[in-house]
């Protein structure tokens, strides 16, 4: 390992809260490792090889061919811890602003154990007897402290305790290999995050399914009026047709003309009458009405 790359890994033990800058920068791979550092596993060669991973839809997403290298190398704050202080137990996440590992500490959002620790929030794991561990700026996968403080007891050679139970370096390394993808992704992460999204997309499914239910019974009501109005529309449609029909049966226009004739003769009859009392013709122009004598 070149010098320049020996003061880098130094620097990350010294300080782990280091910078974003630093952390950023790839761990290196050279066999050689300094004292108190434990250099992780490599990746796997071959994707999904290993039975344990078999149909877990969190490796589906870190293991997936499109996703480069970013779950599989490590970060200088990820990968080294200090031999010389702390346990393999978990205490918090330690929140952090402006993405600063090292920058001013936000106790209000600090996280439990097994919370995971999302892109957007930095800080670093407290591991037991206040170990700094897997300090990140803001640009990280997700994980939690509780697999980070067991990944911490593995690779310094602590006692770890994970979820209250004491375990032997060699338990301790059995279940990280189930707990980590490549030895550098929270494979526990991914699958709360998995089941975050399962149960969002449950609720909205139901969600949909009750509105689409209020829906369908509010259409159904509205076509049973409908049907009801357009039942009781055509019943009166049917009458007025029924009264129609009917007169029209019945001639009324012949009704009419007859009706017209017969006013005809009585007009007639009472123009007779009229000549018989009147001394005069009341149609004449020259008809002037007869004056009594006084």
């Amino acid at each position: 390992m070149s010098l320049n790359a020996l003061l880098l890994v130094l620097s990350g033990l010294s300080c782990p809260a280091a910078s974003s800058s630093l952390l950023r920068r790839r761990a290196s791979t050279d066999a050689t490792q300094p004292a108190g550092l434990v250099a992780a596993a490599p990746a796997p060669s071959l994707v999904g090889s290993d039975p344990r991973f078999v149909n877990d839809p969190a490796l589906g997403v870190v293991a997936s061919s499109g996703g480069g290298d970013f779950f599989t190398k490590a970060w200088t704050g990820e990968n080294a811890g200090d031999a010389k202080r702390g346990t393999g137990s978990c205490t918090a996440f330690r929140r952090t602003l402006k993405c600063d590992p090292s920058g001013i500490r936000d106790p209000k959002q600090d996280k439990g154990c097994a919370v995971v620790v999302k892109a957007g929030e930095s800080g670093f794991c407290e591991c037991g007897d206040y170990a700094q561990y897997a300090a990140v700026d803001c640009e990280h996968r997700p994980f939690t402290c509780e697999v980070m403080c067991l990944k911490f007891a593995v690779v310094t050679g602590k006692p770890a305790v994970f979820r209250n139970m004491p375990m032997t370096p060699e338990q301790a390394k059995g279940l990280l290999s189930t707990m980590m993808w490549a030895n550098q992704t929270d494979l526990e992460a991914m699958r709360m995050m998995n089941q975050e999204v399962q149960d969002f997309t449950a609720r909205a499914l139901k969600y949909n399914t009750e509105s689409a239910d209020k829906a369908r019974s509010s259409m159904e009501k509205f076509m049973a009026m409908m049907k009801v109005a357009r039942e009781g529309d055509a019943a009166k449609a049917a009458a007025e047709l029924a009264a129609y029909r009917n007169a029209v049966k019945n001639k009324p226009w012949l009704s009419i003309y007859n009706n017209g004739g017969e006013m005809i003769k009585a007009g007639r009859a009472i123009q007779a009458k009229v000549l018989d009392v009147l001394p005069f013709d009341p149609a004449s122009n020259n008809a002037v009405a007869a004056t009594p004598a006084l």
